[in-house]
């Protein structure tokens, strides 16, 4: 009867120690499962802080294409309107100057003739040196409507929209933030796991479902802040 109850007790422990150096390679296999995944959060949250960085760059490539083309525009802008000023005042001259000739001496009125048609021969010369399509109907300049214009058609040719680098680059650097947040928890889980080999009570399991938790969700928060879903 006690070698009965001696051999039961044995195979009891054998199945123990089975049991356990089974739940030990488990352990194991996790810990390099949780290894591989958080390589690859590192690998992504790297990759999206180099991003932010370039997207950076071309956002002040683009700043400092903006400026530069406002500053052409206007500068083209003050030369039109300045050629415009001295339009309206050489055709007004000449319009004066047509309204003086029928009450002027007979004397004066070739002297007038000649300078009227002196301030609008120079009035026509000048037309040439500005867009005339911008002029309103009431004799005012749209200078507005030209800058406005020729921003338009410089955005065609190059990038004068900083704001919309800035914000994907925000929106990288928050993702890679993000990231190593949930590695954190990774880490974590390979504590858990560790504790969960070392101990041979059975707060074991406790740790071994902790940590497992913890990979379960840093997982799925990792895919979901891949795709865009976790804001």
């Amino acid at each position: 009867m006690s070698d009965q109850i001696f051999h039961d007790e044995e195979a009891m422990e054998s199945a123990g120690a089975k049991r356990g150096e089974r739940f030990k390679t488990i352990m194991a296999l996790m810990m390099a499962l949780v290894t591989i995944i958080g390589a690859g959060v590192a690998w992504r949250a790297a990759l999206a802080d180099d991003e932010a960085g370039d997207t950076d760059y071309y956002g002040w490539t683009a700043a400092i294409a903006t400026e530069e083309t406002v500053a052409l525009h206007n500068a083209r802008l003050y030369q039109h309107y300045g050629s415009y000023t001295a339009y309206t005042r050489y055709a007004e001259l000449g319009d004066r100057l047509d309204d003086d000739l029928e009450s002027a001496p007979r004397a004066q009125q070739p002297l007038l003739e000649r300078l009227r048609t002196e301030a609008w021969d120079v009035a026509d010369t000048i037309a040439g040196f500005f867009p005339l399509r911008y002029v309103n109907h009431d004799g005012t300049y749209n200078s507005n409507r030209e800058l406005g214009e020729q921003m338009a058609e410089a955005s065609q040719q190059k990038d004068l929209n900083p704001e919309r680098h800035y914000t994907k680059a925000d929106g990288l650097r928050d993702k890679s933030t993000k990231l190593f947040y949930l590695l954190v928890g990774m880490a974590l889980s390979l504590w858990f796991f560790t504790l969960a080999e070392a101990v041979e009570n059975r707060a074991k399991y406790l740790f071994a479902l902790l940590g497992t938790a913890l990979v379960v969700i840093g997982s799925v928060a990792a895919l979901a802040v891949e795709m865009g879903g976790l804001k």
